[in-house]
């Protein structure tokens, strides 16, 4: 069993008792992680305070009798505005409203008692939740306002002595990504008007296909080009055209283009 030395979190040794549980990352999975950090990248163009991420992990008794635990939820650095709640038998919880420290209540009768985890299993025993599992599932909401880095820890925490078993610390990095920061697609065309030629410059996209078309809707251009293409228009009629670009999966921009020789 691996230790995970956190004097800054816990000022009282005697809280902590190791040996006891082992945690598992995933359902099926064999590796105890139980007193580890964890790396996350989180993407901002997934996960934001309407969309959280969220994993399952699994919690084992490798003690000799059956055991009650509850999951103390630790900030280490938050960052502005992110949200997080925690899922453990038999309810998730709001945790985010209960500052840096939030412990999964422990109330018998009321409806959220702590489960009883079977020695030697991940079985937890709930009113209302025959042969659940002892599943603590983390959920974190970044505020795309609030860059950077944040660490959670997460202690199973004995219900009735208030001891410390193991944790896992997540270290969750939400930064745009080299993609995210890609300029915006942009077209522009000049001299507009133009007689002899016009030159049509694309950023935004490596690779983008110009398409012109007359305003009865004949395609009298079409090629493949990168950023900048100088197209002749000697042959093209006075009259309003429409420039058009998309690639790279990216929005169609439409530009329209004056013709007069």
């Amino acid at each position: 069993m691996k230790k995970l030395l956190l004097i800054s979190l816990v000022s009282c040794t005697s809280l902590w008792s190791f040996g006891q549980i082992e945690i598992y990352q995933g359902s099926g999975s064999t590796t105890d992680i139980a007193g580890t950090t964890l790396n996350i990248n989180l993407d901002p163009g997934i996960y934001n305070l309407a969309t959280p991420w969220s994993q399952a992990f699994y919690v084992k008794n490798i003690g000799a009798t059956d055991r009650q635990f509850q999951i103390t939820r630790v900030r280490v650095n938050p960052l502005s505005g992110w949200l997080d709640d925690i899922c453990w038998p038999p309810s998730c919880f709001t945790a985010h409203t209960s500052g840096n420290t939030f412990v999964t209540p422990h109330a018998p009768g009321n409806g959220d008692p702590a489960p009883v985890v079977l020695a030697g299993t991940t079985t937890a025993t709930v009113p209302g939740l025959p042969n659940s599992q002892a599943e603590m599932k983390p959920m974190i909401s970044p505020n795309e306002a609030a860059m950077g880095t944040a660490t959670y820890c997460y202690y199973v925490t004995d219900a009735l002595t208030g001891v410390h078993e193991d944790s896992i610390c997540i270290v969750f990095s939400y930064t745009l990504s080299t993609e995210n920061l890609k300029p915006a697609t942009s077209l522009s065309i000049s001299p507009n008007p133009a007689n002899d030629y016009v030159t049509v410059n694309v950023e935004g996209i490596e690779t983008s296909r110009v398409k012109i078309v007359d305003v009865l809707g004949n395609v009298v251009y079409d090629k493949e080009i990168n950023a900048t293409s100088k197209i002749s228009i000697t042959d093209f009629k006075n009259g309003v055209y429409f420039v058009s670009i998309e690639g790279d999966n990216k929005k169609k921009i439409t530009k329209k283009l004056i013709v007069r020789h």
